[in-house]
């Protein structure tokens, strides 16, 4: 080359030359060693060469493309030849450069010129040097290499720059060469010391986490060959104790999947398992993990079930001794158990029973399961809200298990027992997952036969199980889960059913509970009427039997501290001096007629209850106010009624100046109970009526409907609840829409004997009857 200002360049692989440092460098390369050569020839008594980066270290021939563009300029100090035909070449890096026209010949040379490089004064030099040689000698310590204290003992020194510190620090450190480079290239000396920082603190960083990772497993692995030690020479002393046997727990195991009726991807990944075990210490945990997921796997049913016939007229004769009544309910149990006992392979439905609290609806799945000879199983949903009870656990989290069901199974050993899922209207849901969701694949027929439980993580056919499910209400149940069960209405009780339940079965229970003879105490059939009419008030049995425990209790008591008394007979004159004074009003809803107010009737999920309806007028702008925690259904029949009531006031003889200056106030007592529901605008309306036109509404009638615009009368549901509520309350005429005619042939006239039911279809009918 002829250009005089052309430095030879010596491309580096491993090397980023910083300024101020004394290098060496090993050079095997043709075009390096013909380079060198130039530069001793051009200049024997300073030769310098140019030290450049290459971008990419595995080009053994790199092209322009493959060096960096900042580097350095280097006085060539002392050269020593090698027997491999390379050469060591000691070097001082002079000053940081930028080249350009790089050419390629015999050589590589290029031009270059002097990178600019500031130094602006800041406050904290002295702490971030300071910083700088700690990191670096934690960086020394981290690292163990040798020859880096040196660089330390350098840069301790008194007289050191800034400059010197950063760059001799920065050139020795074992950083990759794209740091290296990226430090390199930064103008200002104060820059390039908090960028140095930073790599430093990150590398003493990395390495602190490997030396402690490492000697965690160095631990572990010691541990790990100190168990298996140690296991060895049990099991071969346990082998000498044993004279030999070859029996062990895995080969228990093995037998095991051998002789159950294990589905084909359960067996193979049990013996998949057995396998793994077979591998490891038995003392490590994931062995005891193996170990517990093969027992529960192992202890399931798979395919085992009772062989108990099942008898139509046998499965009648237990529901009848079981309960009193329910006749409808009955029918279609015993419906569904001869589709059983036809063909047990049938799909049949899954039966939903719903009903208000104590009315029996967990007793009735007891008794359908001793009716076919099951066994009997219960899963509480009532307030469940993570999915992993009924899918489980998957077997990666500590301390997994399997979902409720599975566990149940595992319990009874039987494939076909009947589960109640108990309380299905009172699943929540959350951040763990929706278990209504989860539970659409079990109650799906179609799908239940390949049921997936997460932590078995294999089919299990669950078609075998008899789901029978309860429910308090219709309204919570969520519309999927809704779709795939079969309702079964169970109403509540009238006086005369209450009054058998309690000769039949709960004063045996009690007796038997409180370890009483039965000529030790009794009860008149008119006390037990005055103890469901003035202490209960509820459509099942629960708080019934509460009270009879009360008043045996006492009983007891009375027998244990007189010795005389023997036996006590509980009439109705002396009710009241063992339960005190009576608990509820028992009657007719008002105690005379009255204006403004009227009897409603709701359905609830505790069953049928009366609704008294009050209505105040004061001087206003002719608008209505809604009190007693009304929700938005009831708000909105409020605003119907009103309305009708105003389009029609001219026809009940109301003139407009009657009332336009008028509020209504509008208020449903007992406030502190929600109340909503299409059923009380017939009550509303009337209320208003009777406020405007000063009629007074019979006491002795209660109404159900709802009301549309042109007044109208709409059906209603919960007919035979809120018929039991009215004749409990002792209404004698209730007025129903009259489309819930038909809805009477379904109802049993002992409910509403007495009561006279009296159909409308629209508001003209309603206030004929309500109105003295």
């Amino acid at each position: 080359m002829s250009e005089k200002n052309k430095l030879s360049l010596i491309p580096l692989k491993d090397t980023v030359p910083f300024p101020g440092v004394i290098t060496s460098i090993i050079i095997g390369r043709e075009l390096s060693l013909r380079g060198v050569e130039y530069a001793l020839t051009c200049s024997p008594d300073n030769p310098e060469l140019l030290l450049v980066a290459q971008s990419d270290t595995r080009a053994e021939h790199p092209d322009e493309s493959a060096i960096y563009t900042i580097g350095a300029v280097a006085k060539l100090l002392q050269s020593f030849k090698l027997p491999n035909g390379g050469q060591k070449v000691m070097l001082e890096v002079l000053s940081r450069v930028e080249v350009s026209n790089i050419e390629f010949s015999s050589f590589i040379a290029a031009d270059h010129r002097l990178a600019p490089e500031t130094k602006q004064s800041y406050e904290d030099e002295s702490i971030i040097i300071d910083s700088i040689i700690d990191g670096f000698k934690e960086y020394i310590r981290l690292n163990r290499t040798s020859g880096l204290d040196m660089v330390l003992n350098i840069v301790q020194k008194q007289d050191v720059s800034f400059e010197q510190v950063v760059n001799s620090i920065a050139a020795y450190c074992l950083f990759e060469v794209e740091k290296k480079q990226t430090l390199l290239e930064i103008d200002d000396i104060y820059l390039r010391g908090k960028a140095l920082l930073e790599f430093i603190y990150a590398a003493n960083t990395q390495m602190e986490t490997e030396q402690a990772v490492q000697m965690r497993l160095q631990d572990e692995i010691k541990k790990t060959h100190k168990e298996f030690y140690l296991n060895q020479q049990m099991k071969a002393i346990q082998k000498e104790l044993d004279g030999g046997s070859e029996t062990s727990e895995i080969a228990e195991l093995q037998e095991k999947v051998n002789t159950l009726n294990l589905s084909d991807e359960a067996r193979e990944k049990a013996l998949s398992e057995i396998k793994k075990l077979k591998g490891m210490s038995s003392m490590s945990s994931e062995a005891t993990v193996i170990r517990n997921y093969l027992d529960i796997l192992l202890d399931l049913p798979w395919g085992n079930v009772a062989k108990g016939k099942i008898n139509v007229l046998q499965a009648q004769k237990v529901l009848d001794r079981d309960h009193f009544g329910m006749e409808e309910i009955k029918r279609r149990v015993i419906e569904y158990i001869s589709v059983l006992q036809r063909s047990e392979q049938a799909k049949a439905p899954i039966l939903c029973l719903i009903g208000p609290p104590g009315v029996g609806k967990t007793s009735l799945v007891k008794s359908i399961a001793s009716a076919i000879n099951r066994a009997y199983a219960k899963f509480a949903l009532g307030g469940m809200r993570d999915e992993a009870e009924i899918r489980g656990h998957r077997r990666t989290y500590i301390g997994a298990i399997p979902g409720r069901i599975i566990n149940l199974l595992r319990k009874h050993k039987e494939d076909n027992v009947v589960m109640l899922l108990d309380e299905i209207d009172k699943i929540g849901s959350d951040v763990r997952g929706d278990p209504a969701s989860a539970l659409l694949e079990v109650l799906d027929p179609e799908q239940n036969n390949a049921f997936v439980d997460h932590y078995l993580d294999c089919e299990y056919d669950l078609s075998k199980v008899i789901f029978i499910a309860t429910a308090n209400s219709y309204h919570n149940i969520p519309r999927p889960l809704y779709d795939r069960l079969e309702m079964i209405e169970i109403p509540g009780y009238v006086e005369m059913e209450k009054l058998e339940i309690l000769k039949r079965y709960l004063v045996p229970k009690q007796l038997a509970l409180h370890n009483m003879k039965k000529s030790e105490f009794s009860i008149t059939d008119e006390a037990a009427l005055e103890l469901i009419r003035y202490y209960t008030k509820e459509s099942g049995v629960r708080s019934l039997e509460r009270r009879l425990a009360s008043l045996m209790r006492k009983c007891l008591r009375k027998i244990l501290e007189d010795k005389k008394i023997t036996k006590v007979k509980v009439t109705k004159d002396c009710l009241e001096s063992y339960l005190g004074p009576h608990k509820h009003r028992f009657g007719l809803a008002e105690e005379q007629d009255q204006i403004g107010s009227t009897t409603g009737l709701a359905y609830t999920e505790l069953g049928g209850e009366l609704l008294t309806i009050e209505a105040l007028s004061f001087p206003g702008k002719g608008e209505i106010k809604v009190t007693g925690k009304l929700g938005e259904v009831m708000k909105e029949s409020v605003q119907a009624a009103h309305s009708v009531f105003k389009a029609k006031s001219s026809e009940l003889g109301i003139e407009y100046a009657n009332y336009k200056d008028l509020d209504v106030h509008l208020h449903v007592p007992e406030g502190a109970v929600p109340k909503d529901g299409p059923s009380a605008g017939i009550a509303i309306f009337t209320a208003i009526v009777s406020l405007f036109s000063k009629k007074f509404v019979r006491r002795e009638v209660a109404m159900t409907g709802e009301i549309t615009l042109s007044g109208k009368v709409l059906p209603i549901g919960g007919l035979r609840e809120k018929l039991l509520a009215a004749k409990r309350g002792g209404i004698t005429t209730v007025i129903i829409p009259k489309d819930n005619n038909k809805d009477l042939v379904e109802i049993p006239k002992y409910v509403y004997e007495g009561v006279e039911i009296v159909p409308v279809s629209s508001t003209d009918q309603v206030l004929q009857v309500a109105f003295r």
